[in-house]
């Protein structure tokens, strides 16, 4: 996955960005610019940028008096842009964000039409709390809470192999936080890098980058990583995208030659543990 580029709009070129995604996603709720100007003074909110062009968006509404431990996260993403792992590094920024704010809990809206968006949500922890459709409009809205308190939380990917195999991408337990074998899957499933150690390990590590975050903990929570190898010969390309991560965190890691993966293009698998202050 190329790394995105995030702007906060304090220009109308970026506040006109922020609009153009908004608008395509939600159509039923469009906004002018000074409309988005005016919002961009009451919440928090950022563009994301492919080189210079616009991918998605998020929005984050900090905790308010009425409701000190709630905020609320929306993260979009355009439609020729989905797939490629951009939606989970949003929500995972977002996130991160209303962690931050002093959040425990976390709300966010979706289009009933929107049935990916809905899935996204599902997937990380997200349930329903409200339908509703808004004065002179028939488009059904579904609003969702994800708990941050929870003793234990599981974290999904979206990976297919999850639900069929019965397991979790990410968990945590009080400050810990496990994260599996983590494979290059591509966003819209099949393999991302194919033939190359290097890419497979940095999307390895975008996976449980983005899992750690939705866990609450960062890249400087990290104590150990496991890198697994179908050719242990080529650990120096798993070693430059590891190090390119983790060279001022250091933690414990350690190199092994497998056999094969599951999916014979899979050469590279990654787990991480990490240990986390972060409520």
């Amino acid at each position: 996955m190329e790394h995105l580029r995030y702007e906060a709009p304090d220009t109308d070129r970026v506040l006109e960005d922020w609009r153009h995604v908004h608008n395509v996603i939600v159509p039923p709720a469009a906004l002018t610019l000074d409309e988005v100007r005016e919002r961009a003074g009451r919440y928090e909110l950022e563009v994301a940028y492919l080189g210079d062009v616009p991918v998605g968006c998020t929005t984050v509404r900090p905790p308010t008096p009425d409701a000190p431990r709630t905020a609320t996260v929306i993260a979009r993403v355009l439609p020729e842009h989905r797939g490629h792992g951009h939606g989970t590094a949003l929500y995972a920024r977002g996130l991160a964000r209303a962690r931050a704010l002093g959040a425990r809990t976390v709300e966010t809206c979706v289009l009933a039409a929107n049935e990916d968006g809905l899935r996204f949500a599902g997937r990380r922890g997200f349930t329903e709390t409200d339908r509703y459709t808004l004065p002179g409009d028939d488009a059904l809205w579904i609003d969702l809470a994800l708990n941050l308190n929870t003793p234990r939380r599981n974290v999904g990917s979206g990976s297919p192999l999850e639900p069929e195999i019965g397991f979790s991408r990410a968990v945590r337990k009080g400050a810990h936080v496990a994260v599996a074998g983590t494979a290059p899957i591509a966003e819209g499933g099949g393999t991302a890098g194919i033939g190359d150690v290097y890419a497979q390990t940095v999307r390895c590590l975008d996976i449980a980058e983005a899992a750690l975050a939705e866990a609450g903990a960062t890249l400087d929570d990290v104590v150990r990583t496991r890198i697994m190898l179908t050719d242990v010969t080529a650990w120096k390309e798993a070693a430059r995208a590891h190090g390119e991560r983790f060279a001022a965190v250091r933690p414990v890691t350690t190199f092994v030659e497998v056999s094969r993966f599951i999916d014979p293009e899979w050469l590279v698998e990654i787990e991480v543990d990490a240990i986390t202050d972060a409520p």
